[in-house]
């Protein structure tokens, strides 16, 4: 018996000697809002351990000095919040959690289509289409009650339409290409508080690759440390013209070689090598430079 209580006596004064802190305190954001009535659905929790058991909570927002005695307390808008925990004998533990405001960011991908991303932005020769979907964050707060959210597409900002995709489900949108150019892709992102964020990438539409006249093996050009090599198929001279998006001509020249290198001075973007021989056969290979 007598051993029992000094097992006993001992779990006490260890229980005593253990420090009261938190074993967990955290907050998750708070989503953008324009005004007052609004709510960011932000959230703060805390949990103590340690001290003696039982624990009393208390939150307190020190904007407003409302207060909450649950350990996780919901549906908050930015700001700061004092906890202070209380154990068994009157123990007290105060620290502050702030929660911080998360604005929309607006982004989109390409998922399948003729259309071919390249950096940021995409490119696609002749007729192209592309099938978009919105990779957009911080719009749908997984802590709110609803998810009533905007996506507005634009493919061929500014003076093409505006085309809604609303609600979170439906986040895709498909668009095609006649005419070669420069089309910019306008998505605007809106959350269930009306905050937004606009991004806008480039498609460059060339004309159809013209196919050779003849079948023609060994033909290569590849984009390395600022040039452009290529492998002339033709045992002749040949005519190479380089062309940017908008079908100028940013290099011309004549070669015999069998291997040839370009070094070219232009901008990041997709370009077209095309090879001439004497005969009028034409070999054309798109290049991208990063």
């Amino acid at each position: 018996m007598k051993q029992i209580f000094l097992l006993f006596s001992y779990f006490l004064f260890s229980q005593a000697q253990a420090q009261l802190s938190f074993s967990e305190l955290g907050s998750e954001p708070a989503y953008c809002r324009l005004f007052g009535y609004q709510t960011g659905n932000g959230l703060v929790y805390a949990a103590a351990t340690g001290g003696t058991p039982d624990y009393t909570y208390l939150w307190t927002d020190l904007q407003s000095g409302s207060t909450n005695s649950a350990t996780v307390w919901g549906g908050l808008n930015p700001g700061c919040y004092e906890i202070m925990v209380t154990d068994g004998l009157v123990a007290t533990l105060i620290d502050t959690v702030c929660v911080d405001s998360v604005m929309p960011i607006a982004d989109f991908e390409l998922t399948d289509g003729s259309i071919t991303p390249t950096g940021t932005d995409f490119y696609g020769f002749g007729t192209s289409n592309g099938r978009f979907i919105s990779t957009s964050q911080n719009i749908c707060n997984p802590l709110g009650t609803g998810c009533d959210t905007a996506l507005f597409w634009n493919f061929s900002h500014p003076s093409g339409a505006w085309w809604l995709s609303s609600g979170f489900d439906t986040t895709y949108w498909q668009s095609f290409y006649v005419d070669p150019g420069t089309y910019d892709i306008a998505h605007v992102t809106i959350n269930i508080n009306g905050c937004s964020d606009t991004v806008v990438k480039t498609v460059n539409i060339f004309g159809p690759l013209e196919a050779p006249t003849e079948e023609i093996q060994n033909f290569s050009v590849t984009y390395q440390f600022g040039s452009i090599n290529f492998k002339n198929p033709y045992d002749e001279s040949v005519n190479i013209q380089i062309f940017d998006i908008t079908g100028q001509v940013v290099f011309t020249d004549k070669t015999s070689d069998y291997n040839s290198n370009i070094s070219l001075e232009v901008n990041t973007g997709v370009y077209l090598v095309q090879l001439e021989n004497k005969s009028g056969a034409k070999l054309t290979e798109k290049i991208i430079i990063p």
